[in-house]
C-alpha cells in the first residue's frame, strides 16, 4: 500500500544558450539564402525591355539628382514585342544587364530607364513627321517642351543636370553609343 509516488519529472528547459545559438544557426541561414537569391537575381542577364525602370511623364527629366547623367530609352513596346529580337536589341538588353551590375560603382556607366511611347502620359511629347511642330530635343529642361518624331523610335536621350544634353536618334548611333560605354568601363 506504500507505494512510492513519483512526481512527473518536468521535460528538460532549454537554456538560455542553447535558444540563442540555434537562432543564431536560424538567422545565419536565412541570411546566406537571401544573399545567394539576391545574388543570382542580379547576376542573370537582361532579355526583355520589361527589365527597364519605366518613367512616365515629367519623370523623365527628373528620375536622378540634378548633378547625375543617365540615359532614358525611347521605344514603343507594343512594337518591340511583335519583333523578334535582332542585333540592336541584343546590344541595348546588354547594356542594361552591364549598368545593372556596374553604374553603382563607376560614375561613367549610366543608370538607363525606358520611356514607353505607348503609355497615354507620355504620348504628349511624340508627334508625326507629318505634322507642322519642329522636332525638339535638345537643351529640354521642361516634359512639356519635349518634341520627338515618331519615325526617330527608338531613341536614347542622355539626360544630364535634369536637361536633355544629347540624343541618339537611330539604331547604329545607340549602338555605337552604349558599346563604347562597355567597352570604355570593362
Amino acid at each position: 500500500m506504500n507505494k512510492k509516488y513519483n512526481a512527473p519529472t518536468p521535460k528538460a528547459k532549454k537554456g538560455f544558450k542553447s535558444i540563442l545559438f540555434w537562432g543564431l544557426i536560424i538567422a545565419i541561414t536565412v541570411f546566406f539564402i537571401v544573399f545567394i537569391v539576391f545574388r543570382f537575381v542580379n547576376a542573370r542577364s537582361v532579355n526583355s525591355y520589361d527589365s527597364l525602370t519605366e518613367l512616365k511623364g515629367e519623370q523623365i527629366l527628373s528620375k536622378e539628382a540634378q548633378t547625375e547623367t543617365y540615359l532614358v530609352f525611347v521605344y514603343s513596346k507594343k512594337a518591340e514585342e511583335e519583333k523578334e529580337d535582332d542585333d540592336f536589341d541584343k546590344l541595348v538588353y546588354k547594356y542594361i544587364t552591364f549598368a545593372k551590375k556596374n553604374a553603382a560603382n563607376n560614375t561613367s556607366v549610366y543608370n538607363i530607364y525606358g520611356f514607353d511611347i505607348d503609355d497615354p502620359t507620355n504620348k504628349k511629347v511624340i508627334i508625326s513627321n507629318s505634322g507642322e511642330k519642329k522636332e525638339v530635343i535638345s537643351n529640354v529642361s521642361e516634359f512639356d517642351e519635349l518634341l520627338i518624331y515618331d519615325n526617330d523610335i527608338p531613341m536614347l536621350l542622355i539626360i544630364s543636370g535634369n536637361i536633355v544634353s544629347d540624343y541618339k536618334d537611330s539604331n547604329n548611333a545607340i549602338s555605337d553609343y552604349l558599346q563604347s560605354i562597355i567597352d570604355a568601363n570593362k
